[in-house]
């Protein structure tokens, strides 16, 4: 049987950062949390702006469709005319001269 002899036993002596190095990797975790919150939340905002500038085109587009339906309504009942958007007033266009 082999001997064993005291300097081939190694102690496990437990290897700890120190208390101001500890404080920078907890601090650099911190922070990246926090960016990732913050990049997370405007990853949320951005979402909900998408869906807002969407619904707003999606509104537009059925008001300029209405707006030109009615267009089509008020020149076959009047013609081709100016109407005035304040009073209501309806001007005849004045037609072009016939060249003959």
């Amino acid at each position: 049987m082999a001997e064993t002899k005291m300097e081939d036993i190694t102690v496990n002596e437990e290897k700890k950062l120190t208390a101001d190095e500890l404080k920078e990797v907890q601090e650099f975790d911190k922070s990246f949390q926090q960016m990732q919150f913050a990049l997370g939340e405007i990853a949320i905002l951005k979402h909900n702006w998408e869906k807002r500038e969407a619904s707003l085109w999606e509104q537009f587009q059925s008001t300029v469709d209405a707006q030109n339906k009615m267009r089509e309504t008020l020149q076959e009942k009047y013609g081709e005319v100016s109407i005035d958007k304040n009073t209501g007033m309806i001007t005849e266009s004045p037609t072009p001269p016939q060249q003959g």
